[in-house]
């Protein structure tokens, strides 16, 4: 089986989601990223749909808001 690795950098589209799951309610959160590339007319914008867990979903409930920039690896 092959495994990619990408970083996204880029700025939130909306506020972060929490969320929980599993039995013991553990806590999550999701958001998303709008990463553009080209220039004036032919610029594109591509989203990427990104879930944290534990201590990373903590920290980005707390930090993060829409409009920032983020990099995620």
């Amino acid at each position: 089986m092959a495994f990619a690795k990408i970083t996204i950098m880029g700025y939130l589209g909306k506020d972060p989601e929490s969320f929980t799951y599993g039995a013991d309610k553990k806590t999550a959160a999701r958001f998303s990223v709008a990463v553009s590339t080209g220039k004036s007319d032919d610029k594109k914008t591509d989203w990427f749909n990104c879930t944290v867990f534990g201590n990373q979903a903590k920290n980005a409930m707390d930090y993060l808001q829409k409009g920032k920039s983020v990099v995620v690896f």
